[in-house]
C-alpha cells in the first residue's frame, strides 16, 4: 500500500494509529522481540493504550529481519518510524530536551521531519531503501547492543556508578513473558542505599505538584515502574518525582518510598505491562489527545 499524500494532508482526521498495517507489524515484532517494554511506554498508558501499544511495537522491531516482513509489515513499520522521527520536530519535544539539558540539533530535527515526510506518504518502499543503505534500523533498539547492555547492567557492583559510566544505562528485570526496561533520569547515593529520579516538564506545574491529572499518573507510572526493577537487586531508600514548569523552573520533588511503588507496579502497573507485550493492540482511551499526537492529523507536518 502507498500513501501518496502523508497523513494530515487530505480528508478524514488523519489518525493512522487504527489502521491494520500498524497492529500487524506490532504482532510480528512481539513475537521475534523478548519482547521488551519500556517503562516510558507504561507511562503513556495513562494517555492513550493504543498510542503506547504502538510505540512498544517500535521498541521491539529491531528483532524482525527483512526477510520476516511483507508488504502490510514494510508500510506499518514505515509509519510508526514516520510518527517516531516527527516527534523530534515537535515544539514540546524540542523544548523538553533543552530543559532536560541535552543536545539539540537543529539540522538533524529537520532531516528527521524531512524522512518522517518520506515515510508518511511513500510507506513501505522508502522504508525498504532508507534500510537497505543503513540508514535506518527497523528498530528502536539492536538486539546485540541490548544484550551487551543488559550484562553491563547485570554484572554492575555499584548503580550510581553504572548510571554516570554508560552511555546508555539501561536497567531492567523479567516478568512473566516480558522484559520491562527503562534509563531512569538520575540515580543517587541516599543514607542506606540509592534514590532514583525521574524529571517531568509540564506546562501545567500545579496539576503534578497537586498529585493530580494523567500527567501525574502517567509520570508515577514510570517512576512505579523504575521502582520495581531496581528493587530486584538494589537497596532503594527514595524515589523522587521532580516537576518542572516550561520555563525549567523546579516548581516541586515528590518523595515517595520506592518499595510501596514497587507494590503498586506488581498489583496495577504490571496488567498494563503485559497488555502492552500481548499480540493484540489495546483501544485507544476515550479521551486521547488526538491534536498533539505524532499519530494524529497534525505530523508529519505537510508542506505549505
Amino acid at each position: 500500500m502507498v500513501h501518496e499524500a502523508g497523513w494530515g494532508e487530505e480528508g478524514g482526521n488523519g489518525r493512522i494509529c487504527t489502521e491494520e498495517e500498524l497492529a500487524h507489524v506490532g504482532r510480528l515484532a512481539r513475537r521475534r522481540g523478548p519482547p521488551v517494554v519500556a517503562a516510558s511506554s507504561i507511562g503513556s498508558w495513562e494517555w492513550c493504550p493504543l498510542k503506547a501499544w504502538h510505540a512498544t511495537s517500535l521498541f521491539n522491531a529491531g528483532w524482525l529481519s527483512p526477510e520476516a516482513l511483507d508488504p502490510p509489515a514494510w508500510d506499518g513499520l514505515a509509519a510508526l518510524w514516520a510518527a517516531e522521527l516527527a516527534k523530534k520536530a515537535m515544539p514540546r519535544v524540542i523544548r523538553g530536551i533543552l530543559l532536560h539539558g541535552e543536545d539539540f540539533q537543529p539540522l538533524e530535527a529537520e532531516a528527521a521531519l524531512e524522512t518522517a515526510r518520506l515515510l508518511a506518504s511513500r510507506r513501505g518502499d522508502a522504508l525498504r531503501r532508507l534500510h537497505g543503505a543503513a540508514t535506518l534500523p527497523l528498530g528502536l533498539i539492536e538486539p546485540r547492543r541490548y544484550e551487551e547492555q543488559l550484562s553491563r547492567y547485570r554484572a554492575a557492583g555499584d548503580l550510581v556508578e553504572y548510571h554516570r559510566a554508560e552511555e546508555w544505562p539501561l536497567i531492567a528485570r523479567r516478568a512473566a513473558g516480558y522484559t520491562v526496561i527503562g534509563v531512569p533520569d538520575a540515580v543517587e547515593e541516599a543514607a542506606g542505599g540509592y534514590r532514583v529520579v525521574e524529571v517531568k516538564t509540564t506546562r501545567r506545574p500545579e496539576m503534578m505538584a497537586r498529585g493530580r491529572g494523567r500527567g501525574y499518573r502517567s509520570a508515577l507510572a514510570q517512576l512505579a515502574a523504575y521502582s520495581w526493577i531496581l528493587s530486584e537487586r538494589w537497596p532503594l531508600e527514595e524515589a523522587v518525582l521532580v516537576v518542572k514548569d516550561a520555563e525549567g523552573r523546579q516548581v516541586a520533588a515528590k518523595r515517595f518510598d520506592p518499595l510501596n511503588l514497587a507494590d503498586m507496579f506488581e498489583e496495577r502497573l504490571a496488567p498494563i505491562a503485559a497488555r502492552l507485550a500481548a499480540p493484540e493492540p489495546p483501544h485507544p482511551s476515550r479521551r486521547p489527545p488526538c491534536r498533539s499526537c505524532e499519530y494524529g492529523g497534525g505530523y508529519p507536518r505537510p508542506r505549505g
